[in-house]
């Protein structure tokens, strides 16, 4: 019997589903594994052209679930878990590449922790090495987000396994036994939130999750049409039945890893380098973009690492890695200035995805801002909420948000 069973749900995008299939099949010779793929209402080659695949390259070991409705993820990846014969089964997205030697490390973590529930590689950007997923952390006002999102996956911070309170089910191993005890994911959501829930749930009973970086997998993210048409309907879900279950811990993990907690003007938050770092970097800051190329990757909080490789791309005539680099800043520092400078290279370069995006990054900001009243009562209260569990991290940083918006509301 192969020893994990892979659940891929699919709905059309044929090319991405045999490129997913023909390298799980290069990276892990032999039976070790089980595919079984769950075909949502498919009206590309996918009905015609999967079957003779799956066959081909799994032979007995692939099944191929046909269905005439596309339910959405968690009740697809129900149907494919129902269908598993393996002791472990491996949810995995179609849009993704598993890179050689994935699977002996997830096993592997499994047999060093009996308390460890569910286990994810780490996902990264194809395109850029950059890292997409290395397990969902809460934000002080406990919205989730991708720890460490396009950080270079080579930065030692994503070198070690990290302890998470929620996993992407994009690549998520687990028990087979362990997901039906649990009743499998919650299919009152639509493509989105059921893999929080999930792990929200594996952590109410006491068990762990963990990425394990040693297992790299390529991800290009949410190929599928429509995949954020219920986004408000799932958020609001989430809280009815999680709400309690959360913990703000973003901050916790930069605390680990050196790095500090800062708020954008309009209260979103981000890692920081601390004042040290960032004053030994400004003192020895290189002057080729080769150079200052390394020096991001190393150290990819710099802001005056930004600036300059900005100031060198545009002096050796380099747009689409001024865009490229612009945009990395504006992600992990964002920043009204750092967006609005995004935008306008990339408008100038003819990058309309870029720019529109930033630019409506600019106009949420703007909205959040118009209100100051709501958005200081908002950080007062996880201020107060700091206080009363003792977290003074968490405490000064929010302490250090109010004294700049009071400063910069007194200024005429």
């Amino acid at each position: 019997m192969p020893a994990v069973s892979v659940c891929i749900p699919v709905h059309g995008q044929w090319a991405l589903t045999r490129a997913c299939l023909e390298a799980l099949r290069s990276s892990v010779p032999g039976r070790a594994l089980e595919v079984v793929v769950a075909d949502n209402a498919s009206t590309d080659e996918t009905p015609v052209e999967l079957p003779a695949l799956g066959r081909a390259l799994f032979g007995d070991d692939f099944i191929h679930l046909r269905s005439e409705d596309n339910p959405g993820f968690a009740i697809s990846c129900n149907r494919a878990a129902a269908h598993a014969r393996s002791p472990m089964l491996f949810f995995l997205n179609n849009d993704t590449v598993p890179e050689s030697d994935w699977l002996a490390p997830l096993l592997e973590a499994f047999s060093l922790d009996a308390r460890l529930a569910a286990v994810a590689p780490l996902l990264v950007y194809p395109n850029s090495g950059r890292v997409q997923h290395c397990g969902i952390a809460f934000d002080p006002f406990l919205r989730p987000c991708h720890l460490y999102e396009y950080f270079p996956a080579t930065h030692p911070v994503l070198c070690t396994a990290r302890r998470v309170q929620a996993l992407s089910a994009a690549a998520l191993m687990m028990p087979t036994e362990f997901f039906r005890d649990l009743g499998g994911f919650h299919e009152g959501y639509v493509n989105g939130y059921e893999d929080m829930d999930l792990c929200l749930s594996m952590r109410r009973r006491g068990m762990r999750l963990a990425c394990v970086p040693e297992s790299r997998i390529g991800h290009y993210t949410s190929r599928t049409p429509g995949r954020f048409d219920r986004e408000t309907a799932n958020a609001a879900l989430f809280r009815q039945r999680c709400a309690a279950l959360v913990r703000s811990d973003l901050h916790r993990h930069f605390e680990r890893d050196g790095f500090a907690l800062r708020f954008t003007a309009w209260g979103a938050a981000h890692a920081a380098l601390s004042e040290s770092a960032r004053h030994a970097l400004d003192a020895v800051a290189p002057a080729t973009l080769p150079e200052l190329e390394q020096a991001l990757d190393a150290a990819p909080l710099w802001e005056r690492g930004y600036e300059l490789f900005a100031e060198a791309a545009r002096r050796e005539g380099e747009p689409e890695r001024l865009v490229d680099i612009l945009f990395l800043r504006a992600f992990l520092l964002p920043s009204i200035p750092a967006l609005e400078a995004l935008a306008d290279v990339a408008a100038a370069s003819g990058d309309a995805v870029a720019e529109r995006s930033a630019r409506e990054s600019v106009a949420s900001a703007l909205r959040i801002l118009a209100n100051p009243a709501a958005l200081r009562k908002r950080m007062q209260a996880v201020c107060d909420a700091a206080d009363r569990v003792r977290d003074a991290g968490l405490a000064a940083a929010c302490r250090q948000w109010l004294a700049v918006s009071f400063l910069a509301e007194c200024k005429p």
